[in-house]
């Protein structure tokens, strides 16, 4: 099995944004929330959404 995980999903700040969708047609991506207490800017620290993008079905 192999996976990918990318922790800059384009559709948060832009639903109608299909960049990783296209991309990764072939593949499976699952959008997983994760949590960041680092960040340069206060504001953006919290939760986030990371893709995992793998070559099989879970």
């Amino acid at each position: 099995h192999q996976w990918m995980l990318s922790n800059s999903d384009v559709k948060v700040g832009n639903p109608d944004n299909h960049f990783f969708d296209d991309l990764y047609k072939e593949y499976y991506i699952e959008r997983v929330p994760a949590k960041r207490n680092i960040n340069s800017n206060g504001q953006k620290r919290g939760i986030l959404t990371e893709l995992l993008i793998t070559n099989y079905r879970k």
